[in-house]
């Protein structure tokens, strides 16, 4: 089967379009990665991030806010499914 030419040239266009919208948030992903690591202070900045302060859990308001964020959580995830199923049932 062959196609007109003009077909042709949309299937091209196509292409190009969808290699670009593929392809460019990772270029910009990359370049901001690259631009906030050799920002001034960064390695610090990465350090104090990957290095936990385990002196910090002993802390009641950390514990609770943990314990409210996992409540809020597990609480979305039954009421989605709660609203899901009632969906199904009418």
């Amino acid at each position: 089967m062959t196609y007109p030419s003009s077909a042709l040239c949309l299937r091209c266009h196509l292409f190009q379009v969808v290699y670009f919208t593929a392809t460019a948030p990772y270029l910009l992903l990359t370049a901001i990665l690259i631009r906030g690591v050799t920002l001034p202070g960064a390695i610090d900045g990465i350090k104090f991030y990957l290095t936990p302060d385990l002196s910090r859990l002993s802390d009641g308001q950390v514990l609770i806010s943990f314990f409210i964020s996992l409540f809020k959580y597990v609480l979305s995830n039954c009421l989605c499914a709660f609203l899901l199923r009632a969906q199904f049932m009418l």
